[in-house]
């Protein structure tokens, strides 16, 4: 069993040109009332960035030891691999991971550190908080991301939910190393290292939502994924162009389940029914049709449950390959 000591905490953030908003970030993580008492490393994991993100950092580890630098050298780029190389770096028993534009509230580090304390170090877990959206200037768009999309609080409580839509943000996540030990390394089919991380948590052990918002989630023209808005306007005027987003995102959706069953085989584990589901959704139009009559496939929010019901009208069929364990 692992021991936790007073300083059993890493912070991984992962960075990419992120010059404008990184020092706030940095300055919001070191004000953490536990950031003191609790974190032993604060590992920072750079995607080759061109601009003086660099240099930021290297200011701040003149004042803090616990600031690493390093470059990702895994030789793939994009926020999975740069995160992923951050979590290989930590031998910690936990781990928080962190965005470079948000703003952590002072009381992030204290209360997702203690619940995740509460879960047997044995049991794969994952805590993730609710998130503040906001704009560039930090004013206040919504109170709380699932209000914003019109998710349920309660989305997390069912595999099936989570495996066609993600909500826990990695930026709002802590991490122990029992899931570490399941989940990684995060295969490159996976559709992003936080919801990776959470539907293996959830399939294996355990995951929770602190409800309550823990950070400042800002919105600005540099985010790789965020939270705004889309009015019905914007979706008719440019439906072509969401709809070809839609179906690459139940692409990446389908390829994750793929890699999952890969997972669920080589843990000596039956794949879930919904695992099956999404994988064969490329390649039997039939039972793609029946699974979305029975309510086995769909999305929290009307807009989303039409693309999808057109998608898996039109989508070609494709002949089946063979599913081999993710590792042995």
């Amino acid at each position: 069993m692992t021991i936790f000591t007073e300083k059993d905490t890493d912070i991984v953030l992962a960075t990419y040109n992120g010059e404008k908003y990184l020092a706030q970030q940095i300055d919001s993580i070191r004000a953490n009332s536990a950031y003191q008492d609790h974190i032993s490393r604060f590992i920072i994991c750079d995607d080759h960035s061109t601009d003086s993100t660099k240099a930021i950092v290297l200011q701040y580890q003149a004042i803090d030891e616990r600031i690493e630098w390093h470059v990702n050298t895994t030789g793939k780029t994009g926020p999975n691999a740069n995160f992923s190389y951050g979590l290989s770096l930590s031998n910690a028993p936990l781990v928080m991971l962190s965005d470079q534009d948000d703003v952590w509230h002072e009381e992030k580090i204290v209360r997702t550190r203690s619940a995740i304390r509460l879960i047997s170090t044995s049991t794969p877990a994952l805590i993730f908080t609710d998130k503040r959206i906001v704009d560039e200037q930090l004013n206040l768009i919504c109170q709380s991301y699932f209000e914003l999309k019109k998710i349920p609080k309660s989305w997390h409580n069912s595999l099936a939910n989570l495996m066609q839509q993600n909500v826990a943000s990695g930026c709002t996540c802590i991490i122990n190393r029992a899931l570490m030990d399941v989940a990684m390394p995060i295969p490159d089919q996976a559709y992003m290292h936080d919801w990776w991380l959470a539907i293996v948590a959830k399939r294996f052990g355990h995951l929770e939502l602190i409800d309550a918002p823990l950070i400042d989630y800002r919105q600005h023209g540099g985010n790789s994924i965020g939270a705004k808005p889309r009015s019905t306007f914007d979706l008719i005027r440019n439906v072509t162009k969401h709809y070809h987003k839609f179906t690459q995102s139940l692409n990446n959706i389908i390829q994750q389940a793929e890699a999952f069953k890969r997972l669920e085989l080589s843990m000596d584990t039956q794949a879930s029914a919904i695992t099956t589901i999404l994988a064969d959704i490329p390649h039997s139009r039939a039972r793609r049709i029946i699974a979305l009559a029975k309510g086995q496939l769909y999305r929290s929010h009307w807009k989303g449950m039409l693309a999808l019901i057109l998608n898996l009208i039109l989508r070609p069929v494709q002949a089946p390959k063979t599913t081999r364990p993710l590792r042995k």
